[in-house]
């Protein structure tokens, strides 16, 4: 399971370039259009298994995953492991020491290891969380690619003109991500 602790304090586009790009000149939907942004973001996130804006999450195993530990999204830096947490076979939480883990980066690709000559310490299989790793993931704003602001801004759209969970035609297709959101998010898959 994967869940926030602290989210994002921003979104890859703000609120005024959301409305620029739905050529919307008033305040009356402000709110419905930032619901929109957060949705846009999320769905662009998923799509990509990433988080584009700076947040701390915590991501709970129920083992060790073997020899090596490899973060389930993107991106982390090598620094951004926070803390990593696991119940004993006493049934007492422990905070693993920063030296009985390695970790390794490779692209957006972050691998956690026992150090060389050791194994992870054993857990209380059936403790709620028997082992929980907080972490950071993303980026600044400023940082955030082109093609990802463009993406959630053709989403947000799409978002704004259909307003219902499926689109009513001939077809009866449910609504997804616009294709050229989808393109524009295909170099960011992790």
């Amino acid at each position: 399971m994967l869940r926030t602790v602290q989210a994002a304090t921003a979104y890859p586009i703000t609120l005024d370039e959301a409305k620029a790009h739905l050529r919307v000149d008033h305040n009356d939907e402000d709110d419905t259009i930032q619901g929109m942004i957060v949705a846009a973001t999320i769905a662009a996130q998923n799509e990509c298994q990433r988080r584009f804006v700076t947040q701390t999450v915590e991501w709970v195993l129920q083992h060790w995953c073997g020899g090596r530990i490899v973060l389930p999204i993107a991106p982390v830096a090598k620094d951004g492991i926070v803390s990593i947490t696991y119940t004993d076979l006493a049934g007492v939480e422990q905070t693993l020491p920063t030296e009985q883990y390695v970790v390794q980066t490779l692209g957006y690709t972050v691998r956690i290891i026992p150090p060389m000559g050791s194994i992870w310490p054993l857990v209380k299989r059936d403790a709620p969380e028997p082992i929980v790793i907080q972490f950071k993931v993303g980026t600044a704003v400023d940082q955030i690619e082109a093609n990802v602001k463009a993406a959630i801004k053709l989403t947000l759209g799409h978002l704004y003109e259909n307003r219902e969970n499926v689109t009513v035609d001939a077809r009866s297709v449910a609504v997804q991500l616009p294709q050229g959101a989808q393109a524009l998010l295909l170099s960011e898959v992790w």
